[in-house]
């Protein structure tokens, strides 16, 4: 080795074949599922109670069938239609 070098030891262990998924917190579920629930006008709001069922896509749009969307904009959709009269909204 030429002077002036100082010899480099390589060392391969577990730190080394990280994944990148370790280097951000893991959430518990990234995508979700948003449905809402469209009871008739005066019918009241329960489980038994018959209802409209759609699915939104990542706009807030609905669409035909489920879409994965970003967990952050889906929770974001829900607030928005929170509060809407005779309608329930779920992030799956």
């Amino acid at each position: 080795m030429p002077e002036g070098f100082a010899a480099v030891v390589l060392r391969w262990g577990p730190s080394h074949f990280r994944s990148m998924a370790c280097a951000v917190q893991p959430l518990s579920c990234p995508i979700r599922f948003l449905c809402i629930h469209r009871y008739a006008p005066g019918v009241p709001k329960g489980g038994t109670s018959p209802y409209e069922l759609q699915w939104l896509g990542k706009r807030g749009k609905p669409v035909k069938t489920k879409r994965l969307i970003p967990a952050e904009r889906a929770h974001a959709i829900a607030r928005k239609l929170q509060g809407t009269p005779g309608v329930t909204v779920s992030a799956l």
